[in-house]
């Protein structure tokens, strides 16, 4: 049987969210929200996915809908 669980931590600590903001911007790219794609939305947190494989940053809107049961609503 295939194991298809997966590691996924959320930074939400905002000095980091703001490291991590402002040094994607400083080579010229703009974080935008990976659930909804509103480009005005604050960045609230990164959810980092299967350890340096993924992230996603996504707006407190987009947070706030994930399920803390694991599954996104």
């Amino acid at each position: 049987m295939k194991n298809d669980l997966v590691d996924v931590g959320l930074i939400g600590d905002a000095e980091a969210v703001a490291a991590i903001c402002q040094e994607v911007g400083s080579g010229g790219a703009l974080l935008v929200c990976n659930g909804c794609r509103n480009i005005e939305a604050l960045i609230a947190g990164i959810l980092v996915i299967d350890k340096d494989k993924e992230a996603w940053a996504l707006c407190g809107t987009c947070i706030r809908k994930l399920s803390v049961e694991g599954a996104v609503a």
